[in-house]
């Protein structure tokens, strides 16, 4: 099986991630339950994030 990482980078100020978050959280969980995704973390320091997907 193939894994695919994705290493994401916020491009937006900070005030405007967080406010997303909610959202972006209801998003992660749809792919989890569709088997989209098998895992997601973020970096640190907080500047993006990492998804893995079969």
């Amino acid at each position: 099986m193939n894994i695919f990482i994705v290493i994401v980078s916020y491009v937006t100020d900070f005030d405007d991630i967080v406010e997303a978050l909610p959202e972006h959280n209801a998003w992660l969980d749809s792919t989890y339950q569709r088997g989209v995704l098998i895992a997601s973390g973020r970096q640190i320091p907080r500047v993006g994030g990492v998804l893995l997907a079969p």
